[in-house]
C-alpha cells in the first residue's frame, strides 16, 4: 500500500481522538443528541465506532470478534476513547502490509475483500459517522469543535509542530 493509506489511518486516528476528547467536555446529556433517526444517538455513534474498530480488526483477522459497550456517561467515552486509540494502532500496523487479499467469515459465509479496501472502508466509515455526530450536536445546540476543526489542514499543521 502506498504512503497515502498510511497517511489516511493517522489522519483518522487523530480526527477520532479530537473529536472523542472533545465530545469529553460536554455533558453527559449530550449523549442522546440526534438529528433525525433517535436510534442514532452521540452517544450511539462513539460506541459504533469503537464497534466497528472491532469489526474490521476482525475482517482482518487481528482480533476474535466481540460485542461493543454503548457509551452511557462521559466517563465511559473516555473508556471507549482510549480503546479506539489502540483499535487505530492496528489498523495502521496494516497500511505497510500491502494489499493482500484476505478471507474471513462474516457471519454468512467466507467472504474475500483486499486488505487495503478493508482500511479504506475503516477511514470513510470513521469520517461519515463524524459528520453525523458533529451535526447531531449542532442540532440540539452544543457547539464543541467544526468538522473542519478535523480536517487535513489541521491535522498537518499539528503533525508539522511534533517534528
Amino acid at each position: 500500500m502506498t504512503i497515502s493509506m498510511r497517511m489516511n489511518l493517522r489522519h483518522m486516528a487523530w480526527a477520532n481522538q479530537k473529536l472523542y476528547a472533545a465530545v469529553a467536555e460536554l455533558p453527559d446529556a449530550a449523549l442522546s443528541s440526534y438529528i433525525v433517526d433517535p436510534e442514532w444517538t452521540v452517544g450511539r455513534i462513539l460506541g459504533h465506532l469503537g464497534e466497528s474498530g472491532h469489526w474490521y480488526l476482525y475482517c482482518l483477522k487481528l482480533a476474535p470478534w466481540k460485542p461493543f459497550v454503548m457509551p452511557g456517561s462521559m466517563a465511559d467515552v473516555r473508556g471507549v476513547a482510549r480503546e479506539l486509540a489502540e483499535i487505530d494502532a492496528q489498523l495502521l500496523s496494516q497500511a505497510t502490509l500491502g494489499g493482500a487479499m484476505i478471507t474471513q467469515d462474516l457471519g454468512d459465509g467466507d467472504h474475500t475483500y483486499p486488505r487495503s479496501m478493508i482500511l479504506a472502508q475503516a477511514v470513510h466509515h470513521a469520517s461519515e459517522h463524524r459528520a453525523q455526530l458533529v451535526g447531531a450536536l449542532e442540532f440540539k445546540g452544543y457547539s464543541l469543535l467544526k468538522l473542519d476543526d478535523l480536517d487535513l489542514w489541521c491535522f498537518y499543521a499539528e503533525v508539522a509542530k511534533q517534528r
